[in-house]
C-alpha cells in the first residue's frame, strides 16, 4: 500500500502559486510551479483522486470490454486503494490479445477512432491519442525541468509509430514553445543535419536520449561549432548512463528524466531538485507484487500500476511491466505527489 506520510510543508505561496527556490540545475530559477496542484496537502490530492474513481469505472463500463473486466464489481464501490486493489490488472499482452479480437482497441475505448488525432502502433499495441490538451500530460514535466513558454525546443525522438515525439511535442505546444520536429539520428550524415540545425536556430532545450545529445554535442565540437545554447535535455526515454549526464553537466546541460509509457504519457518526472521522480497529476499509482495485483508493502520494489482519468481512453490499473520503488516524504522541491525511484528493471513474477 502507498504510504501518505505529511512530510515537510510545501514552500511559501505567490499570488496562488508555489516559488520554488533558486535550485541550480535547470534552465530558469526562481521558477513557479506549473499549477496550485502540485502543491497541495497530499491528503487533499488523495481524497479527490478516490472520489473520481467511482465514475471512472462507471463510464470505463460503456466500452464493452471494459464492461465484460469488471462486470463483478459495482461502480460506487470503487472509492478506496482498498477496493480498486480488488480490481484486475490489465497486462500488456491482455491488452494485445483483446486488440487483435476486437480491432481495434479491444473494446476498451468507448469513442470511435474518428474521435481520435493519431493511432499509434508501438510495444505491441495500438494507442490513440486524444483530441485535447495535452493528453499525454507532458507539459508539467517540461515546466519542472525549466522549459517555458517560447522557448525552442529540438525534439530528437521518433514521430515514426511510437508517440514518443508527439509525447513532448504536445507538452511543448501547450506550454507555448515552438519545436523543432527533428527526430532520432543514426549515422553521421543525420548527425551534421541535426548539428547544422541547431547551431543555425540556437533551440534552449533537447529532448531525446542523452547518449544521443551527447553525440551530437561532441560532434559540433570536433568540427568547431559548439552548440552553447543548449541548457536543457529532457530525456523521455530510457535510463540515462552517469557519464552522459555527466558530459552534459559539464557543458552547462541540465538533465531532466521522465518516466514514460505509450498507453500513458509521462508518469513521473524530474525536478530540478532531482531526488526521485514525482508523481504526474491525475494518476493512482500502485506498487504491487511482480505477476499480481496485490500492493506490496511501503517502500518495497515493486510493479508499477497505473490508473487515468481520460473519459476518452480510461486504462483502470494499467501494469507497466516495469518495477520502481516508492521514496519516502516528499520532493525538496516542494512538489507534495509520491515520489518513484525510476525505472528499476522488467517486472517478473516472483516464486
Amino acid at each position: 500500500m502507498m504510504s501518505f506520510a505529511a512530510g515537510p510543508a510545501p514552500m511559501a505561496a505567490f499570488g496562488g502559486v508555489g516559488l520554488a527556490p533558486d535550485i541550480p540545475g535547470g534552465h530558469h530559477t526562481g521558477q513557479h510551479y506549473f499549477d496550485g496542484n502540485e502543491t497541495r496537502p497530499a491528503a487533499d490530492r488523495e481524497q479527490e483522486l478516490m472520489a473520481r474513481l467511482p465514475n471512472l469505472v462507471r463510464s470505463a463500463k460503456v466500452a464493452k470490454g471494459w464492461a465484460w473486466m469488471l462486470s463483478s464489481f459495482e461502480s460506487r464501490a470503487i472509492f478506496s486503494r482498498e477496493a480498486l486493489a480488488k480490481l484486475p490488472v490489465l497486462r500488456r499482452r491482455d491488452l494485445a490479445l483483446m486488440q487483435a479480437g476486437k480491432p481495434p482497441f479491444g473494446g476498451l475505448v468507448p469513442e470511435p477512432v474518428s474521435a481520435f488525432k493519431r493511432i499509434f502502433a508501438a510495444a505491441g499495441t495500438y494507442d490513440p491519442e486524444g483530441a485535447g490538451y495535452d493528453t499525454w500530460r507532458a507539459a508539467r514535466a517540461l515546466f519542472a525541468a525549466g522549459i517555458r513558454k517560447g522557448d525552442l525546443v529540438v525534439n530528437c525522438l521518433s514521430y515514426h509509430l511510437a508517440p514518443s515525439g508527439f509525447i513532448v511535442d504536445s507538452g511543448c505546444r501547450a506550454l507555448g514553445c515552438p519545436v523543432i520536429p527533428a527526430g532520432p539520428a543514426e549515422f553521421q550524415e543525420e548527425l551534421d543535419a541535426r548539428v547544422e540545425i541547431i547551431a543555425h536556430l540556437e533551440p534552449v532545450a533537447y529532448a531525446g536520449t542523452a547518449e544521443l545529445a551527447v553525440r551530437l554535442i561532441e560532434r559540433a565540437e570536433a568540427a568547431g561549432r559548439p552548440l552553447s545554447s543548449l541548457r536543457v535535455a529532457f530525456v523521455p526515454e530510457g535510463e540515462t548512463e552517469p557519464a552522459a549526464r555527466g558530459a552534459l553537466n559539464a557543458r552547462g546541460i541540465a538533465v531532466f528524466e521522465a518516466m514514460t509509457t505509450p498507453e500513458l504519457g509521462v508518469i513521473a518526472f524530474e525536478t530540478e531538485a532531482h531526488d526521485g521522480f514525482v508523481l504526474n497529476e491525475g494518476l493512482v499509482a500502485e506498487i504491487v507484487r511482480p505477476g499480481t495485483g496485490t500492493p506490496a508493502t511501503p517502500f518495497e520494489q515493486g510493479e508499477l500500476v497505473v490508473t487515468s482519468f481520460d473519459p476518452h481512453h480510461p486504462l483502470i490499473r494499467l501494469a507497466t511491466g516495469q518495477l520502481t520503488t516508492e521514496r519516502p516524504g516528499i520532493s525538496s522541491c516542494g512538489r507534495t505527489n509520491l515520489r518513484l525511484s525510476g525505472w528499476q528493471g522488467a517486472a517478473t513474477p516472483r516464486g
